[in-house]
């Protein structure tokens, strides 16, 4: 089986499962969520950016300059259009200040332990869903 295969068969799997499971896509959306909430650093994200776009910006041949008509947007604004969950994340996502630190500054690589604990998280995910595939095809 190659690995396209491999991963179409995993899409096939993952599919049939929210289609016919409920409570086990409820599981797994919910994981997901947590898991962006609890882990995903906006700092990183917003480095990241930074770093893709002064990268970018290097390749651009032209200088860029705010057209006169311009109208400046602040984040403020643009969150009280917004309501629920939405407006929530935006203001909790929302920059308030300069980072004291410089920007793209990497965090430290995974220790062998750190690395040990996240292929085994990978490997135990795989092996849940897996477990739920053979359960619905045995029903």
């Amino acid at each position: 089986m190659t690995r396209v295969d491999c991963e179409e068969s995993y899409v096939q799997i993952l599919i049939y499962i929210f289609l016919t499971g409920t409570q086990q896509a409820q599981a797994v959306g919910k994981a997901g969520s947590t898991f962006i909430q609890e882990e995903m650093n906006m700092d990183y994200v917003y480095d990241y950016m930074f770093h893709l776009l002064s990268e970018y910006a290097k390749l651009l041949r032209f200088e860029s300059r705010v057209p006169e008509n311009a109208v400046e947007l602040c984040l403020e604004s643009m969150a009280c259009l917004a309501q629920g969950k939405v407006k929530t994340s935006m203001i909790e996502s929302m920059v308030k200040a300069p980072r004291a630190s410089e920007p793209c500054t990497m965090p430290p690589p995974f220790s062998p332990t750190e690395l040990n604990e996240l292929q085994l998280r990978k490997a135990n995910a795989t092996a849940q869903v897996e477990n739920w595939n053979e359960g619905k095809i045995e029903k």
